[in-house]
């Protein structure tokens, strides 16, 4: 006989209680469960070198040896195209830097040396901290912030991330990037200039997918509604990248996220496309 007190106790801890096999939907018995899933031919698997996803009985047909390094091969080529645009940005900033460097070298008398900084440029990178805390929900962005206006982006909080969803993107970001908050949006939002007569650069972001490996990002500029720049990233769940852009005389971006696999970890369903932004470095004139 169990007492009224300790009935709850018992009955989370009860090797008798049914669970739900997230493959066959089968109720098994919590005594046998971690045997049944081990086993049973429905569960979901996700490669962790090519990230295919596939039910266990079609893994002679569906993750071949070939198939896992055609599928690595596939990524390789996006990663190593996706470096060598980056390269190619970064070598592009770099000349800019010299260029600016050499434009604000003054000299004086004795040919020493004095380098100024640019007086109408200012370098932001946006982190989120200074966000209101938000460690029981999640909170959109406020319309006007740091400048900029925010639509249809949210934050949350660490806390709140490993609470809730502790094997998601999310928290993979907060790793990575020691942040007290992160953004994260999904499907479609972007981000504007306040002032309609001004512009601002795009330099860099940090992003990865919150739920689901290869899921694509496009981000687009804009000026006075004319499309300036286009780039696609494709993201995954534990690998934050550095999204390099440069990206000028623009007044409005784009953020359009679609398509990814679902990690069966991840608990979550096929439409959920939300992307995480760890950070966002702009340039503003002043």
């Amino acid at each position: 006989i169990i007492s009224y007190e300790a009935l709850d106790k018992h009955e989370s801890e009860c090797d008798y209680q049914p669970q739900q096999c997230p493959g066959c939907r089968l109720q098994i018995l919590k005594k046998d469960f971690h045997n049944h899933t081990k086993n049973c031919a429905s569960v979901e698997l996700t490669c962790q070198d090519c990230c295919l996803v596939y039910k266990r009985v079609d893994t002679a047909t569906k993750h071949t040896d070939n198939i896992c390094l055609s599928k690595q091969l596939r990524q390789l080529r996006g990663e190593s195209k996706q470096n060598k645009q980056e390269l190619h940005k970064l070598t592009n900033l770099w000349d800019k830097m010299c260029k600016l460097s050499e434009s604000y070298n003054v000299f004086n008398a004795d040919k020493k040396t004095i380098v100024v900084s640019d007086p109408e440029f200012a370098k932001v990178t946006i982190k989120f901290d200074d966000l209101p805390s938000v460690s029981a929900e999640c909170k959109n962005i406020p319309s006007i912030y740091r400048g900029l206006a925010w639509n249809k982006i949210s934050y949350m909080d660490k806390s709140y991330a490993v609470k809730t969803c502790p094997k998601s993107g999310y928290v993979t970001s907060f790793d990575s990037c020691g942040s007290v908050h992160i953004a994260y949006l999904k499907d479609e939002a972007s981000i504007s200039i306040e002032s309609t007569t001004e512009t601002f650069t795009l330099i860099s972001l940090d992003a990865c997918a919150a739920w689901k490996n290869d899921l694509e990002l496009t981000i687009t500029g804009h000026r006075n509604l004319a499309l300036i720049d286009t780039h696609t990233v494709t993201l995954f769940v534990n690998r934050p990248q550095h999204i390099l852009l440069e990206w000028d005389n623009i007044d409005k971006i784009i953020f359009k996220s679609s398509g990814g696999t679902t990690d069966p970890d991840s608990a979550t369903s096929a439409n959920d496309t939300q992307v995480v932004i760890n950070q966002l470095t702009i340039g503003l004139d002043l």
